[in-house]
């Protein structure tokens, strides 16, 4: 399964600026964090606990940061004249 990480990546960029200011906070690399984002590694709960506190997101918003699952558009597009 895939997740959307753009809300996260959008709370990042508000709170942070940039994403290397974000993961030199987080006490990783920006490749790691990229890689994170993009779904090639996971978060653990210590990390998404730190995100949470950082970023000032609440127990109930995780799910919508850390677990929407994308919209394949190529599944989702609707044909024209069907």
């Amino acid at each position: 399964m895939n997740y959307s990480n753009n809300k996260l990546r959008g709370r990042i960029i508000e709170y942070y600026g940039k994403q290397g200011n974000f993961a030199n906070e987080l006490g990783i690399t920006e490749s790691c964090l990229s890689g994170k984002l993009r779904g090639r590694k996971i978060f653990n709960y210590h990390e998404i606990k730190l995100m949470c506190k950082l970023l000032e997101i609440k127990d109930d918003e995780i799910g919508l940061y850390f677990f929407t699952e994308a919209v394949d558009d190529k599944t989702t597009s609707i044909t024209k004249g069907a």
